[in-house]
C-alpha cells in the first residue's frame, strides 16, 4: 500500500486542457510575387504569395528571410480543380506539384509552406 501524502499539491504543473492557437498576421507580398526579395516588413506574418515564374523554394526563401512564420501561396487561376497545372508546374496527379524546385532548395526552408 502506498503512503498517503499530506496534500496532493506537491509542485507539479499541468498543462492547460487547450494548448494555444497560433495566431499571425496575414501580409500581401510585396512584389506580390516573391520574385526578388520582400520589400514589405513580414516579421512574424504569414505572408501571401501570387504564383508565378519562380519557383515554391525561392518564394518560400524570400519569404522566411524577411521574418514570415508561413507562406500562403495563391493559386492565379490557371490550373485545373484537379490540380493539373501542365508543364510550367507539375501536377498533383504525378506526384510533382512543384516539380521545377530542386529538392536541395528546399534544405533551408524552416517555415509551413502551403497552396
Amino acid at each position: 500500500m502506498w503512503p498517503r501524502c499530506a496534500s496532493s499539491r506537491i509542485g507539479i504543473s499541468h498543462p492547460p486542457t487547450t494548448p494555444p492557437s497560433p495566431r499571425a498576421e496575414l501580409v500581401y507580398a510585396v512584389p506580390n510575387d516573391a520574385q526578388v526579395p520582400l520589400l514589405n516588413a513580414v516579421g512574424g506574418a504569414v505572408v501571401l504569395i501570387d504564383r508565378g515564374n519562380v519557383s515554391f523554394a525561392e518564394k518560400a526563401r524570400h519569404a522566411q528571410n524577411a521574418g514570415a512564420v508561413a507562406v500562403v501561396i495563391r493559386d492565379d487561376g490557371s490550373c485545373g480543380p484537379d490540380l493539373r497545372c501542365g508543364a510550367r508546374m507539375g501536377s498533383r496527379a504525378t506526384a510533382q506539384l512543384a516539380q521545377r524546385d530542386d529538392p536541395a532548395a528546399w534544405a533551408n526552408i524552416t517555415i509551413p509552406v502551403v497552396m
